[in-house]
């Protein structure tokens, strides 16, 4: 069983400097090698697997000091995602479903950098967390950590720096539950209602943030695809996002 932590990271003005480099370095990697599978494609018909561009990669290291400066493991976390995406096309377009080939991350898009193997190139102890070519950053461990971290994330969200760690618990042993049986449907008048005629009203924080939402939606999509004032349109609409919690209702309702 696996459980994810998500963490708030505080920054000092070079390693915010330090991280958007990273991040910058990873996206262009990412695209780079989208352009060499797209080329090999349409030129050469041929597809480009993950151990030669890890192979091209590990030579480019010694003339791109950007590429030098990454983790090596964090870089090919970067490649495999983009093979899992090819991966996925090329089973969409055999199974007769809309493929979507994979496209070029802009700025706004790629917004996460993963250590596959925790202790290369980063380490959380106590409240700092090491990172390689960046320092050690303070953390907000508001919960303790259970299980063996496995990977480690950096993500970066409204202009904020997160950790996020997986952890594995192993196997959970769930007891089996005394308690009579009870169903829940999820409606509109209310959160739930249980089978036994238990409900649960709607949080009033919800429907006090739906009309700054539909305010905030509705400023999006009036704007102009591509433009620099959708982009601040759709900045606001996350921070909003973030600063009233909807993403964890969105989750919550979802399941």
């Amino acid at each position: 069983m696996r459980r994810a932590y998500k963490f708030r990271v505080w920054t000092n003005t070079n390693q915010t400097r330090e991280l958007g480099i990273m991040l910058e370095t990873h996206r262009r990697l990412y695209n780079a090698c989208l352009e060499q599978r797209k080329t090999a494609c349409e030129l050469q018909q041929h597809r480009v697997t993950y151990s030669q561009q890890s192979a091209w990669f590990k030579a480019q290291r010694n003339i791109n000091p950007y590429f030098a400066h990454l983790n090596f493991s964090s870089a090919q976390a970067t490649m495999r995602r983009l093979d899992k995406t090819f991966k996925t096309f090329f089973r969409r377009a055999k199974a007769k479903e809309k493929p979507g080939y994979p496209r070029f991350k802009s700025r706004g898009q790629f917004n996460s950098i993963e250590f596959p193997a925790y202790g290369d190139g980063i380490r959380l102890t106590g409240d700092r967390l090491r990172v390689q070519h960046v320092g050690k950053l303070r953390v907000k461990v508001h919960r303790p950590v259970i299980g063996t971290v496995k990977t480690a994330t950096l993500k970066y969200e409204v202009e904020k720096w997160y950790l996020i760690l997986s952890c594995d618990l192993g196997d959970v042993h769930v007891q089996p539950s005394l308690n009579p049986p009870v169903g829940i449907d999820v409606g509109l008048e209310a959160f739930f209602t249980a089978s036994d005629g238990a409900r649960e009203p709607w949080p009033n924080y919800l429907r006090t943030a739906l009309p700054l939402l539909r305010r905030y939606n509705r400023s999006v999509s009036r704007k102009q695809k591509g433009g620099a004032n959708r982009r601040k349109a759709v900045f606001q609409l996350a921070r909003f996002y973030v600063r009233t919690g909807l993403l964890q209702i969105q989750a919550m309702l979802s399941t």
